[in-house]
């Protein structure tokens, strides 16, 4: 009786063991499927969420075409999604001025989701994809975070194919990017069980970013396109050096760099203001 009693309790642990890893992983997806995009917008007209096939991956975005010259393309970081820039599709000024695009990158919300692609080069690619599938011209690029050095190699790989670059709290500097013990532990088998998939990915791209930052780095002072850094005094995440060392090895003659005191690594959310004005003043030179 009381084996028969551990049993059942055994299974109720796996049970409750499993549903937990579940409530878990689907809580940390950073994605918002297709109708939950449409119902987000509620009467106001939704991007258009749209699918595209670049090599062996399908790749989604969200397009919202504004009628204007000017297209801004939004690149999140490591984990996130399009969703992560959701609310500036309703910003009034940008909406009177650019066009918007937010991609899902390869690994996160719809492309995959999961399946790591951790190049910056093939993240490159899939802008570039992008870009000549929509026939765009006057492309501002703006990334986030790990955003940062995927738009720095899109406009290395791309130079005329972009007017202006965005780089918000950007890991650029390789010498920030410690050699963190875990990042080889959490590439098992069993870590891939037990974490969330968004997490998994982003833990792939941190594995590979050093090294290609390293190569990155002398290929800088080849970006002469106008480019905004904005970056906060108080990012516990990307330290301030990464704002200095892109002074330092970008060339462009139409450099600035924004430092932003009491401001942390979270700018898409806590200070969207700040994203605003870069798109605006980078509009306005073209």
């Amino acid at each position: 009786m009381r084996k028969r009693i551990n049993l059942k309790k055994r299974y109720l642990f796996s049970i409750l063991f499993v549903a937990l890893i579940i409530g878990f992983s689907n809580s940390f997806q950073f994605r918002m499927s297709d109708s939950e995009v449409i119902s987000y917008f509620g009467q106001t007209t939704p991007p258009e969420v749209k699918y595209l096939e670049v090599g062996q991956r399908t790749v989604r975005y969200l397009w919202q075409n504004n009628g204007h010259k000017t297209t801004v393309i939004l690149v999140h970081g490591a984990p996130g999604s399009s969703s992560a820039f959701i609310d500036f599709f309703h910003n009034q000024d940008l909406r009177s001025k650019v066009n918007i695009i937010s991609i899902d990158r390869l690994g996160y919300g719809y492309s995959g989701y999961g399946e790591a692609e951790p190049s910056l080069e093939s993240q490159a690619e899939v802008i570039q994809e992008i870009v000549a599938d929509l026939s765009l011209d006057h492309v501002i690029l703006l990334g986030h975070s790990l955003g940062a050095p995927i738009i720095a190699r899109a406009a290395l790989e791309n130079p005329k194919s972009y007017a202006g670059l965005v780089m918000v709290a950007g890991s650029m500097d390789p010498d920030q990017e410690p050699v963190e013990w875990y990042r080889t532990w959490l590439r098992n088998g069993l870590a891939e069980f037990i974490l969330p998939a968004s997490l998994i990915v982003t833990n792939e791209e941190i594995y590979f970013l050093k090294d290609q930052l390293l190569d990155l780095r002398p290929e800088l002072k080849q970006i002469e396109i106008p480019l905004i850094v904005i970056q906060g005094e108080s990012d516990q995440l990307v330290p301030m050096e990464n704002a200095t060392f892109i002074q330092e090895h970008v060339a462009s003659k139409e450099l600035e760099v924004w430092l932003e005191p009491q401001v942390n690594h979270f700018i898409p959310w806590n200070r969207p203001d700040l994203i605003v004005d870069g798109i605006l003043k980078l509009e306005g030179k073209l």
